[in-house]
């Protein structure tokens, strides 16, 4: 890779909130551990709403997803 194809990698660089802020998300599997994790990652990282969409109607991961305003979803 020469110099000017670095160059232009690095000037593409994405914020690490680039396609989330503002945005609606639904995470199946939104009560497991992973599942989660992420949908607290993409509420910290702006997204307007976020769905978690399980099985499960909570888990132990239950309240601090209501505490940040996910709705949570049994189906």
């Amino acid at each position: 890779m020469n110099q000017g194809n670095l160059g232009e990698l690095i000037r593409m660089h994405l914020s690490e909130n680039e396609g989330i802020e503002g945005k609606t998300f639904v995470v199946t599997g939104g009560l497991g551990f992973v599942g989660s994790g992420l949908c607290l990652e993409l509420i910290r990282r702006g997204a307007v709403e976020v769905r978690a969409f399980d099985l499960r109607l909570s888990s132990p991961w239950s309240r601090p997803l209501k505490d940040k305003g996910v709705l949570c979803i049994q189906g």
